[in-house]
């Protein structure tokens, strides 16, 4: 079998005392550690490069990742699923925790981070932006946190002993219950051996545990109830994270550097762009192959250039001069 390429990962930057500050991000990163694939770190300053808007996004040559599915299927190609080893029922079981990870543990964390007003402006705005441009520091984490609003607004609050609580903390609640059950004193979910569900579940209860946050509800609840997520989470981190990942050799370039690769190795920034564009717009079904766009841009490119060569032509002779009219 071949070798898998070596990956290029992009995603979020460093923050809130995680190699990244989004959950899906880390997740990802946690899954290609776990599997010790061989790849490459690259922390944009905007998401602009991914054919959705949205981080992470993988590329392998010039094929574009940016789903938890995808990113299985490459690695089942390679035989670097982690879930090999289990059988339907439990693939079946894994699959209903990271959806239950990936939508009600996930809906608390948004609260917690964007809707605590405390935790908004003293942690998280000012870690989100690190990782941003300075145009895109100035509205996206506002952005985010409107768009978690409008993700959270279906829930209500409940009185409980006398208290006000968010219904997604009570949520919340039940499901880390539920993973701390199903963890028990085993090292990993399903053994001795980390499956998909433990870098997923890695991802988004890390980022609960380590930051520092004026208001920790979720830290508290998971700290103080179910210590065995506690080492869980530990465990990982020392051992898939105690070095620094490998920073992509073209990550963050300077402009002169960009600029120069640009004008003597034009043709895989363009294939590129073509190839996220395509995804992003063009039905599967009406999207080119590679040698066809290829072939597409070399034809648009003698139309440019005999344009570009025509302009110059008529003004290096003067043809439309004023004065010569």
């Amino acid at each position: 079998m071949a070798e898998l390429e070596p990956m290029e990962v992009f995603a979020w930057g460093p923050g809130l005392d995680q190699v990244s500050f989004d959950p899906k991000c880390l997740a990802i990163l946690c899954l290609l550690q776990m599997n010790r694939a061989e790849f490459t770190l690259n922390e944009p300053r905007t998401a602009s490069i991914s054919p959705t808007g949205e981080l992470p996004v993988i590329r392998v040559g010039f094929e574009i990742l940016t789903s938890l599915s995808e990113i299985q299927g490459l690695l089942q190609q390679y035989d670097l699923d982690l879930d090999h080893p289990l059988t339907p029922k439990q693939v079946a079981d894994s699959r209903a925790f990271i959806a239950m990870i990936e939508s009600i543990f996930y809906d608390a964390l948004l609260y917690s981070w964007w809707m605590e007003e405390q935790n908004f402006t003293k942690n998280i705005h000012p870690a989100v932006s690190k990782s941003l441009n300075v145009v895109s520091a100035r509205f996206t984490p506002s952005l985010m946190q409107q768009q978690a609003r409008e993700r959270l607004q279906k829930y209500r609050l409940v009185e409980q002993d006398g208290k006000w609580i968010p219904e997604c903390y009570l949520l919340a609640k039940e499901a880390i219950k539920s993973l701390s059950l199903k963890l028990g004193d085993k090292d990993f979910f399903w053994g001795d051996k980390p499956t998909t569900l433990d870098a997923i579940a890695y991802g988004y209860l890390s980022l609960a545990l380590y930051p520092s946050l004026s208001e920790p509800t979720l830290f508290s609840m998971i700290t103080f109830g179910y210590p065995n997520l506690v080492r869980f989470c530990d465990k990982i981190k020392s051992t898939y994270f105690a070095q620094p990942l490998v920073p992509s050799p073209t990550a963050r370039p300077s402009f002169s550097h960009l600029l120069q690769d640009l004008t003597t190795n034009p043709l895989p920034y363009l294939e590129f762009v073509l190839n996220g564009f395509q995804t992003k717009l063009v039905p599967k079904s009406q999207q080119l192959t590679k040698e066809q766009r290829v072939e597409r841009f070399y034809k648009w490119l003698s139309v440019i250039g005999g344009v570009g060569f025509f302009c110059s032509y008529v003004i290096g002779n003067r043809i439309l001069m004023q004065d010569e009219l």
